[in-house]
């Protein structure tokens, strides 16, 4: 007596897409990458309209470095949402829906920070605000490049990177987006954007708790890398 054979037609959708990691992996970072093309196009415009009518010999100092933080939080979001596509598969994963919900509030509200609007109020912090996004997104870019096709949204293990700016402090990218993030917070002046700001952050403390429990089961060199290491402020936390 023999079997017939199970046709693709007899599988589940779910199944299918197991038998396909990369296509599975797309399908779940599909959100984020949809998220990343709504930021891009929710700035493109300005954007375009500030480069058709930049004249250098006119451009104030506030003028250039607000121009500047808009052009590098575009490029970051187009960034990231190219690497999402092109990563490679995850090795392990963290089980969990409440930890899934805690981390896509922490990536989605960092991401949306991008695009918070910012009061055109003249400030006494508004340079070193501005300073501090084009800081903290310059980092972020560093960051996100040197980590490439490994890039991770929930708590996954693709490769260990522990050259560059991983040699200094675990999360180099969460370290320049937080950065990013508090300047754009100030910025705004925003007691809404504030909340979500303390929100975010304690998200993304818990996201890379998270990340490191699987890097630590993934990878057994993670524990001599993380001894030497700050968590993510460079020599200090």
């Amino acid at each position: 007596m023999t079997t017939a054979p199970v046709t693709t037609s007899k599988l589940g959708f779910i199944e299918m897409l197991g038998r396909r990691p990369k296509l599975y992996d797309l399908l779940a970072a599909s959100p984020l990458i949809i998220w990343c093309i709504l930021c891009l196009f929710s700035q493109w415009g300005d954007l375009r309209r500030d480069v058709m009518a930049l004249h250098p010999m006119r451009l104030e100092m506030l003028g250039a470095l607000d121009f500047v933080s808009r052009l590098l939080r575009f490029a970051f979001a187009g960034i990231l949402g190219t690497l999402v596509i092109v990563r490679r598969t995850p090795i392990k994963k963290h089980e969990g829906l409440l930890v899934r919900v805690i981390v896509l509030f922490g990536a989605y509200g960092g991401i949306a920070a991008q695009v918070f609007p910012v009061s055109p109020t003249l400030s006494p912090w508004l340079i070193g605000s501005t300073a501090l996004t084009i800081g903290g997104t310059s980092f972020a870019i560093f960051s996100l490049l040197w980590l490439g096709r490994s890039i991770s949204i929930m708590p996954e293990s693709r490769k260990l990177m522990t050259t560059g700016p991983y040699s200094i402090i675990r999360h180099p990218l969460y370290f320049g987006e937080q950065t990013a993030i508090v300047g754009i917070a100030l910025q705004s002046g925003s007691l809404w954007v504030a909340t979500i700001l303390v929100v975010q952050t304690i998200c993304q403390i818990y996201r890379m708790r998270c990340e490191e429990e699987v890097l630590s089961e993934s990878f057994p060199e993670y524990k001599a890398y993380r001894a030497k290491t700050a968590f993510i402020i460079p020599w200090l936390y």
